[in-house]
């Protein structure tokens, strides 16, 4: 008996071993009122035996309700204080944050989570304090609404178009459509004229294509090849029209040939050899007539066309045994064309 009293007493006067101590939180902040935008500071000091396994999760404001209106603060860290002993007993660290009130009234900060999680065990996460703010908005506290300078928004009105502007778009729509009108009658026109209007005889065609050759003034203009290619060309397309012939295809040595085998050309065959050969030695040996000359060219082309242009008429009716053929075989169409 004696040495269990021996050891109790022992056990008792031994200095006890102290607790670990929890962790602990202390929430701060640099003012309790503040206008909107103001910035104010939030501290979190974190107070415990080793803070070497502390998790925070930094404060984060709660979402507004309706998605159009901003959140209640803003928040931004500024620093982290290393950890250091208080008295050699407690560790603490403390957490800085910038806050920015953005709604008027009174409100709570937001609050940080900390948690301590050591080797086989994990303590249970702490909030910091929800401290209440008081928000004052920018107007003056004592203010009376109706002498604020404050107008009411009022509802949207239409605000009417001048008449003047009436009147010019009403003018201008009524152009747009007399435009339309004269442009679908000057297209109708020209296709009910082509269907209704006949075609145009070989012999006016070239003497029209001669006349425009004539109103461009090519010889003045000294475009003296372009002069007689136009007026080769017409001459050449009559030819052709007039006798059956490609007559656009055809060098100038084989037209020759060909007009020279058929007896109604003899008329104007050599008016048009002494045109295809001048033609051709202004076209190809570059030879540069004068302009009385070039305006000769032309007068030929006219005299061909004039001078040939009976071969286009039909041939007069004859009926009865007493009828003959053309000599050589050679009989006209009703169109007026040789054919070969």
């Amino acid at each position: 008996m004696l040495a269990l009293a021996a050891i109790a007493l022992l056990l008792a006067t031994s200095p006890a071993t102290p607790a670990a101590a929890p962790l602990q939180v202390e929430t701060t902040v640099s003012a309790t009122q503040v206008r909107l935008g103001e910035a104010l500071t939030l501290s979190i000091t974190a107070r415990g035996d080793d803070l070497s396994s502390l998790t925070v999760v930094d404060p984060v404001p709660d979402e507004p309700t309706l998605k159009d209106l901003p959140t209640t603060w803003s928040v931004r860290k500024i620093t982290e204080r290393p950890s250091k002993k208080d008295d050699e007993v407690f560790d603490t660290k403390t957490f800085r944050y910038e806050l920015i009130a953005f709604a008027a009234g009174e409100t709570t900060v937001p609050q940080a989570r900390l948690s301590l999680g050591g080797v086989g065990a994990t303590t249970q996460p702490l909030l910091s304090a929800p401290l209440a703010v008081m928000v004052e908005s920018l107007l003056p506290s004592n203010s009376d609404p109706a002498q604020l300078p404050i107008k009411e928004v009022a509802d949207p009105e239409a605000i009417p178009l001048p008449k003047a502007l009436w009147a010019g778009l009403l003018f201008a729509g009524l152009l747009v459509l007399v435009a339309l009108v004269a442009w679908l009658v000057y297209h109708f026109k020209r296709r009910v004229i082509a269907y209704v209007r006949p075609p145009a005889k070989p012999d006016q065609i070239a003497l029209e294509e001669l006349a425009r050759v004539e109103g461009d003034h090519l010889v003045e203009k000294h475009l003296i090849k372009e002069h007689y290619s136009r007026v080769s060309d017409a001459v050449r397309a009559y030819l052709g029209a007039v006798f059956g012939i490609d007559a656009m295809e055809q060098t100038s040595t084989e037209l020759l040939g060909t007009l020279a085998e058929t007896p109604e050309a003899s008329v104007v065959y050599a008016e048009i050899e002494g045109l295809i050969a001048e033609a051709d030695l202004v076209k190809f040996a570059q030879l540069v007539p004068e302009s009385g000359r070039c305006k000769r060219a032309l007068e030929t082309g006219r005299r061909i066309v004039l001078e040939s242009r009976f071969l286009l008429q039909p041939p007069p009716e004859v009926s009865g045994p007493a009828a003959t053929p053309p000599p050589d075989g050679r009989a006209r169409q009703a169109t007026g064309q040789v054919r070969r």
